[in-house]
């Protein structure tokens, strides 16, 4: 059947000053708690955006101005939401969400930052539109989330350091929705290159995945007489179960040889998907189902909802 889709326009309530919404994945929040507002050049209640975080009660909204931050770190346990209201907020350092409890909710919308570490939560964890590129071999992975029952993460893109894996899940339950998971180029070396990093590594997890792509990265090239680097898998499933829908997998292209006189030679491609240790992953059927909105909405705007999914 065809996909259907409407828009509706809403104007929103006087009494609202902010909304945070977000996919199929993530329901509406009126924000009627206080609204913090970040400014790095100082026209904001903060400069950083840690400060904003430590003085925040329990369902707060932490609003977030253009510019450059520091390292973010959330482990008190209160429900909070981070947006970015502009374009260009970048956090040089990761982001860590650790321990927060059952009934608490975290949402964190466009920020670029290195890293996303997700730690032992129990409550609901959002991320939207953010991007986590690794920025050197000792965070690895664009996002990392260990022991944790609800994460999401919407319109993401993720990226591994050189030869390191775009993400890496242990022990939880993860949903994908139109992310990019991309494995690491390998480290291109004259004797000894590095194989491309795997797109996503999950032992011991629950994952669906809609309309996201999963590639490992392109092996190291090498000089003559050493053999190049094979790619990296596309994702690699271990003790897992996994649901996709519109998805796809692909395996890095192994790196090569060149030389004038030896010819050219070939790493391994990764495989596109791998299954060890009684892991599977199965194909759902039928048009994937959304509900699309806005991540902020300032007062008296109006915004529009996107519902598609197959006609009924």
């Amino acid at each position: 059947m065809n996909n259907q889709e409407e828009s509706m326009a809403f104007p929103v309530p006087l009494r609202v000053a902010y909304l945070l919404v977000g996919s199929t994945l993530s329901t509406a929040v009126p924000l009627l708690a206080d609204v913090i507002f970040v400014d790095a050049f100082g026209h904001g209640d903060y400069l950083t955006i840690q400060e904003a975080v430590e003085a925040a009660v329990d369902g707060d909204t932490i609003l977030i101005g253009a510019g450059t931050y520091g390292s973010v770190l959330l482990l008190d346990g209160e429900s909070l939401h981070l947006a970015a209201i502009e374009e260009d907020v970048v956090v040089t350092g990761p982001i860590h969400l650790f321990d927060l409890p059952r009934g608490k909710s975290v949402f964190v919308s466009g920020l670029r930052s290195q890293r996303a570490w997700i730690r032992s939560c129990a409550g609901s964890v959002r991320m939207k539109g953010c991007r986590l590129s690794a920025a050197s071999s000792a965070i690895g992975e664009g996002a990392r989330v260990e022991d944790s029952s609800d994460v999401v993460l919407e319109d993401c893109s993720l990226l591994g350091w050189t030869d390191k894996r775009g993400m890496v899940t242990s022990n939880s339950n993860l949903a994908l929705y139109r992310c990019s998971v991309l494995g690491g180029d390998g480290l291109h070396h004259c004797s000894s290159p590095h194989d491309g990093g795997d797109g996503l590594f999950a032992s011991g997890c629950q994952l669906w995945i809609t309309g996201s792509t999963v590639q490992g990265g392109v092996g190291g090239n090498s000089c003559c007489q050493y053999w190049p680097a094979d790619g990296g898998d596309g994702m690699v499933l271990d003790a897992s179960a996994a649901w996709e829908i519109d998805s796809e997998f692909r395996g890095g292209l192994g790196g090569y040889m060149d030389g004038a006189f030896c010819g050219r030679y070939y790493g391994a491609d990764g495989e596109d998907v791998v299954l060890q240790n009684g892991a599977t992953l199965s194909e759902l059927t039928g048009p994937a189902r959304s509900i699309d909105v806005p991540g902020v909405v300032h007062v008296d705007d109006e915004f529009t909802v996107r519902v598609q999914g197959e006609a009924g």
